[in-house]
């Protein structure tokens, strides 16, 4: 098995996957799916001495301004 990940909307049936893991809003009407989550909790884990020279990000947007 081989796996790619990407954060572009990749057309799995042109470039020849054979199967594809999108988030719920990223699902096209073309294509047939099924659901294999119901509820998912995200958390963001990191080491104390990170958060103690970073301020802890209070939301999404913080978070993808973080320094990585």
């Amino acid at each position: 098995m081989e796996v790619s990940t990407d954060l572009r909307l990749t057309d799995v049936v042109d470039e020849s996957f054979c199967a594809g893991v999108r988030l719920g809003e990223m699902v096209t009407k073309n294509i047939v799916s099924a659901l294999i989550f119901i509820d998912i909790d995200f958390m963001v884990i990191d080491i104390p001495a990170y958060f103690a020279a970073n301020l802890i990000p209070k939301n999404l947007e913080a978070l993808e301004k973080h320094n990585y």
